[in-house]
C-alpha cells in the first residue's frame, strides 16, 4: 500500500491531447520505432517471439500495478469494472505471452497478422485520441503501453513480412472477430452477474449492449440507432482502418525499395 500511495500523484489537469506530455511520448515512440527499424535488418521470428514474451511480461507486471493502484487507491469504494483488462489494446498482453508456446503455424500466423495490423491500429488511434487520467503513473503506463503496441506491430508488418498480400490480413481479421465475440459474451455475462444492480459499468471493446459506447462517433451511432448498428459500424471501421494501414505501409515499403535500388 505504501508503494501504491506514493506512486499515485494526482495532476491538477488531465494532460491535453498534443500537449507537452502527449508530444514527448509521441516523439519517444517515433524515436524507438526508427531505431528498431534501422537496427533490425531482418526479423528472426524466434527472436521476435522472445521479444514479445518479454514485452508481455512487462505489460503484465505494469497492468497488475495499475489494477492494484486503481482498486485500492484511486477507486477505494470497489473494483472499477470499466478497467477490467480485456479491451482491444489489452489483448496483446495475453497474446505476447502465448505466442512462443503455440506450435500450429496457421494459428501463429493468424495471431501475428492480428498483432501486426490490429495492434498497430489500436496504438495509433490511442495516440491520435488519447484517453488519459489525473494520475500521473497511469498516464505514463498508458503511453508506454500503446508505444509498445505500435513499435511491435509495425516491426511485425515491415520486418516480419506479415501482410505481403491483402489476403494475409484475413486470418488476423478472423482473430479480431473471435475476440469481439468473446468481449460480447463477457459484456452480457458480467452485466447480469455483477454490474446490473450497481453503479459500475462493464464494456469490453466499448461495445456493450447495456452501456453507451464511449468511443467517439460510435457513441452517437449507439444512441441514435442502437446496438446492432454499433456492432456493424465498429467491425467495419476497424477493418477499413486496418486496410488503410496495409495500403500505407505497402506504398512506404515500395518507395523505400525504389530508393534503395536507385542508390545501388
Amino acid at each position: 500500500m505504501w508503494f501504491l500511495r506514493n506512486t499515485s500523484y494526482k495532476l491538477d489537469e488531465i494532460p491535453a491531447p498534443f500537449g507537452w506530455f502527449h508530444l514527448a511520448f509521441l516523439f519517444l515512440t517515433i524515436l524507438v520505432l526508427s531505431i528498431s527499424l534501422i537496427k533490425i535488418k531482418k526479423l528472426d521470428m524466434k527472436k521476435m517471439d522472445k521479444v514479445m514474451f518479454g514485452c508481455g511480461l512487462f505489460l503484465l507486471v505494469t497492468e497488475i500495478y495499475k489494477q492494484l493502484l486503481c482498486s485500492l487507491v484511486v477507486y477505494p469504494d470497489g473494483y472499477p469494472w470499466h478497467l477490467f483488462p480485456f479491451q482491444l489494446c489489452s489483448v496483446p498482453m495475453y497474446l505476447f505471452l502465448m505466442v512462443p508456446f503455440i506450435k500450429k503455424e496457421k494459428i501463429k500466423k493468424a495471431i501475428y497478422s492480428f498483432l501486426g495490423y490490429f495492434m498497430t491500429m489500436s496504438g495509433v488511434m490511442f495516440y491520435l485520441i488519447p484517453s488519459l487520467s489525473h494520475v500521473l503513473s497511469i498516464c505514463i503506463h498508458s503511453m508506454l503501453w500503446h508505444m509498445i503496441l505500435i513499435v511491435i506491430g509495425i516491426l511485425l508488418i515491415i520486418k516480419g513480412d506479415y501482410g505481403k498480400t491483402y489476403k494475409e490480413i484475413i486470418p488476423g481479421f478472423i482473430v479480431f472477430l473471435i475476440l469481439v465475440g468473446i468481449a460480447t459474451i463477457m459484456n452480457v455475462v458480467f452485466y447480469h452477474t455483477i454490474v446490473k444492480h450497481t453503479s459500475k459499468t462493464f464494456s469490453m471493446f466499448y461495445i456493450s449492449p447495456y452501456f453507451t459506447s464511449s468511443l467517439a462517433v460510435f457513441s452517437d451511432i449507439h444512441k441514435a440507432l442502437g446496438w446492432i448498428p454499433l456492432m456493424i459500424s465498429y467491425v467495419a471501421a476497424c477493418f477499413l482502418a486496418v486496410s488503410l494501414i496495409y495500403v500505407v505501409i505497402k506504398y512506404i515499403k515500395k518507395w523505400c525499395l525504389s530508393r534503395t535500388l536507385k542508390s545501388v
